[in-house]
């Protein structure tokens, strides 16, 4: 009786067991397909939230860049952005302008040396390249003092790079000193 029982009791389970197990089955598989949806759903969702904030940033920038630009329009005038002197004297004229700006950031010359003038839709390009050397609050003093000159100075061509006679042991970073490259252009109307 008792073997019987146990045989009912196993025929039972072994059924249970043979109906459930394809909606097990199918429950698992839903299961499956639904965490692989919701992961790519959730992906959608986030590349569309960082474009929302991207577009957001942009508009922002825009806005601010908008603004900044407008500011700097009606501050440039003709007088400030091109260079009202004698032609002939206009590389002179740079030069020295370059090296007091490079004296008043207390920064050491090894040279300044002009290059050629161009021409191109009207405008001249009078233009010196020089070296100089000095820490690095120097170098940021002298290319505020450059870009607040009038009538403009442009640095182009900038390089900087530590100073290579400097022992590489200095644990001081603002004792720390840099050479630096540059060229530095002035703006003329042409024929002036």
């Amino acid at each position: 009786m008792r073997r019987h029982r146990f045989e009912a009791a196993l025929y039972r389970l072994s059924s249970v067991a043979i109906v459930t197990t394809p909606f097990i089955a199918l429950l698992t598989i839903l299961g499956i397909g639904y965490l692989l949806r919701w992961t790519e759903l959730s992906e959608e969702i986030e590349e569309h939230r960082m474009k929302i904030e991207r577009v957001g940033w942009i508009a922002t920038n825009a806005k601010r860049l908008a603004l900044e630009l407008a500011a700097a329009d009606r501050s440039m005038s003709s007088n400030s952005a091109l260079y009202m002197g004698d032609p002939d004297s206009a590389e002179t004229d740079l030069q020295s302008d370059v090296k007091a700006l490079l004296d008043s950031a207390a920064m050491q010359i090894a040279s300044i040396q002009p290059v050629a003038v161009d021409e191109e839709n009207g405008i001249s390009l009078i233009s010196v390249r020089a070296q100089a050397s000095g820490s690095y609050p120097k170098v940021l003093s002298f290319l505020q003092a450059a870009h607040s000159s009038t009538p403009i100075i442009l640095i182009v061509a900038l390089d900087l790079m530590p100073d290579p006679s400097q022992q590489s042991s200095a644990v001081d970073t603002a004792s720390v000193s840099y050479v630096v490259q540059f060229e530095a252009v002035r703006l003329m109307a042409a024929g002036q």
